[in-house]
């Protein structure tokens, strides 16, 4: 007898999509069991997040703001600059967040940007530290797991290993949603609207400790001001770690 497979299509819900995060033991984690994690719904400014530009002259006026909007929104507006490859980043202080052998990681960000022009990068990345390269459009951190939106196309992409292209193009000032699961320290599965994409291996595992981190480059001079606005960004990591006598 056939089976009727029936895809979910395009979810364009505020939540996480639920099969990404029940990888996770989420309810545990909340009570302070079994992991850690962020749920950053951009309600209140606070000194989490670190916004810098990677050049550390070129650019001026980048910052990350409070929005007003019902259920809370984050902006990064870009600064200015008369260099095409300068870009601007924010991210959580500290790194938190490392694949494990046993653990799992869940990455999910709903963001829009307000002109394609340029390339984003939303998702995991070594701290206090460049993401894009200076002088061309290759991430260059250390260490990061995440999404690369380059004039609307949208791939995965991890440190050491080839990107993913998922076919889908990110449209001018309507939202995004942009999710990852790592599971273990070579396997991570991406979703992008709720739709998951095919797991990838991790070729070259992250071995830094890393941060969500979100980075806008503009794409040509005078393009700046661009704003990048993000609903929220959430992260969260299941696996015990023994604290209690431990040096």
């Amino acid at each position: 007898m056939a089976r009727i497979v029936t895809h979910p299509g395009l979810r364009t819900g505020r939540n996480p999509t639920p099969e990404a995060i029940a990888d996770i033991k989420l309810p545990a984690i909340q009570q302070g069991v079994g992991g850690w994690g962020i749920d950053e719904d951009f309600i209140v400014s606070h000194s989490s997040w670190t916004t810098a530009d990677n050049t550390g002259s070129a650019m001026s006026g980048e910052a990350l703001t409070i929005q007003n909007g019902k259920g809370g929104y984050g902006r990064i507006d870009s600064g200015t600059s008369t260099d095409q490859h300068d870009s601007v980043y924010s991210q959580i202080v500290g790194g938190a967040f490392a694949p494990t052998l046993g653990a799992k990681i869940y990455f999910g960000a709903l963001l829009k940007v307000a002109t394609l022009d340029g390339v984003n990068f939303a998702g995991l990345s070594t701290p206090a530290a460049v993401v894009f390269h200076a002088s061309g459009e290759s991430l260059v951190s250390a260490s990061h797991i995440g999404f690369e939106v380059n004039a609307g196309n949208v791939k995965f992409l991890s440190s050491g290993d080839t990107a993913i292209d998922t076919n889908i193009n990110a449209v001018a000032d309507q939202f995004i949603k942009l999710e990852f699961v790592v599971s273990d320290t070579n396997s991570v599965i991406p979703y992008v609207n709720g739709v998951q994409y095919p797991a990838a291996k991790l070729s070259s595992p992250p071995t830094l400790a890393m941060t969500p981190t979100i980075s806008h480059q503009i794409g040509a001079v005078g393009a700046e001001n661009v704003y990048l606005t993000m609903d929220w960004v959430k992260c969260y990591q299941s696996e015990d770690i023994v604290r209690v006598g431990s040096a």
